[in-house]
């Protein structure tokens, strides 16, 4: 679960390459095989490009056969290369060049060097290099939800990965995203989906937010891996 959690803000970092080239050439898809997919989501980059901050609470379901197995709450910052994250029990904290994870079942922190080289959805500045070299985009269709137009869209990774896609739904009026699935590749069809309950962009946000004190954890075990 650790890695479909981390796709939950790369894929908000990534948003202003959907207006760069998707196709494994460099170039977009014509208008007919990806549907206006990555017009879609360019008019939602451009939008979004502009946001100084994140934040965001958001419901997390993991479902299998139409049966919800988990569901939680977790909530997130964003700001730069920076950003907070807590969900399940865990906190992480990321200040652009460190890495802190704090496992509250167990008090135990662990901090990291944040480096260039680690996993692509614990970098999000690595996925903004990256995103338009691994997945293309495609428009699936318009339904109606909650007397709302959403517009679903698919992205699939160019290459062989344990998903083998993320469907995002679009509210088209505010060209916002709601929320979005990914799509396991196993037997049992299991799906992850991330809902955005609320979403607040451009206030002010300290940059202390994004590093943790292990001075306020006086009895945790701390396992410094830099």
């Amino acid at each position: 679960m650790k890695r479909f959690f981390f796709i939950l803000p790369a894929l908000l970092f990534a948003l202003p390459l959907f207006s760069q080239p998707q196709g494994p050439q460099g170039k977009n898809p014509p208008p007919h095989l990806d549907g206006g997919a990555v017009e879609v989501l360019d008019t939602i980059s451009k939008k979004y490009k502009n946001y100084t901050t994140i934040k965001i609470d958001y419901t997390y379901k993991s479902e299998k056969d139409g049966k919800t197995l988990e569901s939680l709450k977790g909530n997130m910052m964003l700001k730069g290369d920076k950003y907070y994250l807590s969900f399940d029990k865990q906190e992480y904290y990321c200040n652009g060049t460190t890495i802190w994870n704090y496992q509250k079942e167990i008090n135990e922190i662990s901090i990291f060097e944040y480096e260039e080289d680690n996993d692509l959805f614990l970098n999000p500045a690595k996925l903004l290099n990256d995103w338009k070299k691994k997945f293309r985009a495609k428009f699936i269709r318009e339904e109606i939800e909650k007397e709302k137009k959403i517009v679903l869209i698919d992205i699939t990774p160019i290459k062989q990965d344990s998903f083998y896609k993320i469907r995002i739904f679009v509210d088209k009026a505010k060209n916002d995203i709601i929320k979005f699935t990914v799509y396991e590749k196993d037997k049992d069809n299991t799906t992850y989906t991330y809902i955005f309950d609320k979403f607040i962009v451009n206030t002010e946000i300290d940059d202390k937010k994004f590093e943790l004190n292990t001075s306020s954890y006086p009895n945790a075990e701390i396992n410094d891996m830099r």
